[in-house]
């Protein structure tokens, strides 16, 4: 696969290379996206784990409790020589009828367990357990496109989670619903992957009143916060307050480490933002923070944005780190 920096056309993002050449950078505690988001909304984690499950679980209609929950995601395993790479079923054409399907077999299967899995999306599950596990778990995106072996949970009680991991696959591969996948020439749903335990944290704290989202996760801690959600809209030329903003669009070509896709998303976000900039050069009190999830966060105003002086480098340098 090619580095951003050797595509034939470079990714170009002229505003944004402009904004990061001319803001004051600061270092910032986290470097994903998911911890950035809790963070945000003041939430820490002892451990590796936040507790995503919960918050998407809230922000899907799951009734707020304080139960264990994790994230249950629909995977389709693939076999490439000894191992199995994992990816998920956002593009694979499963339904809320497979889903439902699948997910009676787990529960009837594990029902000595008291579980039952809750199905709101075809792509998004959830299960809340009474014993809280000892476990450290990877989120999807980490492992996306991977062999599943460096992810697997981790900790005293693993090897329990490995072989629910394992039961469940069995379980599906010889699934009604899969046989009719493939007979249909469509890719198997034929394991989960489960990652995010934890319980709805009780004290969030924001300086947002307004959340613009198309992200399961941020929806779900502005419901948690008690402030107002949104869908992103399509322009950002009527803004006020102070507003948290996500851009999900470049989550995917990182996943598939697409480089291609990555840079049209990444120019569409560079046309997105223009607003956000008109809006600081009209308002001197105007500011705008960038997060880009890698441990660093941009602070920029009206004053900033007059440091003409400041030479912009282009995106393929600033992703190599020069």
């Amino acid at each position: 696969m090619k580095h951003v920096a050797d595509l034939e056309s470079p990714p170009s993002a002229a505003l944004i290379e402009r904004l990061i050449a001319r803001a004051d950078k600061s270092p910032f505690a986290d470097q994903r996206y998911q911890s950035t988001l809790f963070r945000l909304f003041g939430i820490t984690a002892a451990g590796k784990d936040f507790p995503t499950g919960a918050v998407n679980g809230l922000a899907d209609g799951l009734q707020r409790d304080q139960r264990f929950w994790f994230q249950i995601n629909p995977v389709s395993l693939r076999p490439d020589q000894d191992r199995l790479l994992l990816f998920d079923s956002f593009y694979l054409d499963f339904t809320l009828a497979e889903s439902k399907a699948l997910a009676a077999l787990f529960n009837q299967h594990f029902s000595a367990e008291g579980w039952h899995l809750e199905v709101v999306t075809p792509h998004r599950w959830y299960l809340a357990v009474d014993e809280i596990p000892r476990i450290t778990t990877s989120s999807i995106d980490e492992v996306f496109g991977r062999s599943i072996d460096r992810f697997l949970p981790e900790g005293i009680d693993a090897l329990r989670w490995h072989s629910i991991l394992n039961e469940t696959q069995m379980l599906f591969h010889g699934a009604e619903v899969n046989q009719l996948r493939e007979s249909a020439g469509k890719l198997p749903i034929n394991g989960v992957w489960i990652s995010g335990g934890g319980v709805l944290p009780d004290a969030v704290q924001t300086p947002f009143d307004t959340v613009l989202t198309d992200s399961t996760l941020a929806w779900g801690l502005a419901k948690l916060a008690g402030v107002s959600q949104a869908c992103l809209p399509a322009t950002l030329d009527r803004l006020s307050g102070n507003q948290l903003i996500t851009y999900d669009a470049l989550h995917r070509p990182v996943w598939r480490a697409d480089p291609y896709d990555w840079s049209e998303a990444l120019q569409k976000l560079d046309a997105f933002i223009q607003p956000l900039v008109d809006l600081l050069y009209a308002s001197p009190q105007a500011e705008l923070f960038l997060y880009p999830c890698d441990g660093s966060v941009y602070r920029i105003n009206r004053n900033k944005l007059r440091r003409f002086w400041r030479r912009t480098k282009p995106m393929a340098m600033l992703m190599l780190g020069e």
